[in-house]
């Protein structure tokens, strides 16, 4: 979120983030100084974890909801045993990847556009979208907000590691439509899943040569500091 806002220059007043998880971006989005929070999670458990751990702070808002393309379907949510890896799709290449992440349980929920979750004159700035291969299903239910929206963070893919889960170049196409550009995509080693910041063109028009420049420099020390760590890990 630093970096986002540091690069781009945008100071998000109200934020979206569609699976939730354990809140792990609390504290981050907290020092951004944000009017509200909005967090949207499908796991029923998860949602009661977290409007118990967030509710203590009034500009947080916990939504229990399936981000679709559609309101109203019946589709079951696959619990894996890391909880991280829960999603709506079916484990694909994901399972020969990582053979220790397993399912342990389903739980039947119904979808719904993230259109329909909030009221019309909610316009976030900023959209975190990390939902284990089924963020363009989110996407296409949030035609109005994404019209609205500046900057989009999502987990994207160029592997199938959930069976049927659109590939990052999917998501490009999509978001072009809404005048959005792929800027920076952080991968994770060679699994097949990153992450992407997707910028609205006028936000990224005039600063683009130097903010690449400042992305590719940070993009480099992540790379380095991950080098350094596996080798001292095998030095050991």
């Amino acid at each position: 979120m630093k970096e986002i806002v540091n690069y781009w220059h945008v100071q998000p007043r109200h934020i979206l983030h569609v699976g939730a998880h354990n809140a792990e971006e609390y504290k981050e989005y907290k020092s951004q100084n944000p009017e509200t929070i909005y967090w949207v999670e499908a796991n029923p458990n998860k949602v009661l974890e977290l409007r118990d751990k967030l509710s203590t702070d009034p500009i947080n808002q916990v939504f229990e909801a399936a981000a679709w393309s559609s309101s109203g379907e019946s589709l079951d949510l696959i619990i894996a045993n890391n909880s991280e890896s829960t999603s709506l799709l079916e484990f694909h290449e994901h399972s020969k990847l990582y053979p220790e992440i397993l399912e342990e349980g389903r739980v039947e929920v119904l979808t719904k556009k993230l259109d329909d979750i909030f009221p019309k004159e909610f316009q976030p700035q900023f959209i975190n979208i990390d939902i284990q291969g089924a963020e363009l299903h989110a996407l296409l239910g949030a035609d109005r907000l994404l019209r609205d929206c500046s900057i989009l963070y999502l987990e994207v893919n160029n592997r199938e590691l959930y069976t049927g889960c659109p590939q990052v170049n999917e998501i490009d196409l999509f978001l072009n439509d809404y005048g959005f550009v792929r800027s920076f995509t952080r991968w994770w080693k060679n699994d097949g899943w990153g992450d992407a910041i997707y910028i609205k063109n006028d936000l990224s028009e005039n600063k683009i040569s130097f903010r690449k420049l400042s992305l590719r420099l940070n993009n480099l020390k992540w790379n380095l500091i991950r080098v350094f760590r596996i080798a001292y890990s095998l030095s050991k």
